[in-house]
């Protein structure tokens, strides 16, 4: 089996990174707006003071564990969110930075086996 790696289109790949990340990036900004809507309306639009509102307010803003401790469901929910886009985003680049190397160490490698034919 061999150990080494053939990309028919490294192009392709790279093409496909970029792609990838920029796709992350417009989802982590698009989050980032619509989260902080919430934020700034959740207080104005959730006043209900009947049994059914106190009881979805109180589960709204119940503390939940998480990463960085316990926050307020809501603001957690903002919080992870966010996250959501860094996935795309970090293999996107470890894409593009792949087939860089790639295309580098295969330019490199061929440069040397041309030196060895030319006697030098």
């Amino acid at each position: 089996m061999p150990s080494y790696l053939k990309f028919r289109d490294v192009s392709a790949a790279i093409q496909a990174g970029q792609r990838l990340t920029a796709a992350g990036e417009s989802l982590d900004s698009d989050v980032a707006g619509i989260a902080g809507d919430l934020d700034g309306q959740e207080d104005a639009v959730l006043k209900g003071t009947d049994s059914y509102s106190r009881e979805f307010l109180h589960g709204y803003h119940q503390e939940v564990d998480t990463e960085d401790g316990k926050k307020p469901h809501n603001e957690a929910l903002r919080v992870n969110a966010r996250k959501t886009s860094t996935g795309a985003i970090k293999i996107g680049k470890n894409v593009v930075e792949a087939a860089t190397k790639y295309l580098w160490v295969d330019a490199v490698n061929g440069a040397a086996m041309f030196r060895s034919t030319q006697g030098g």
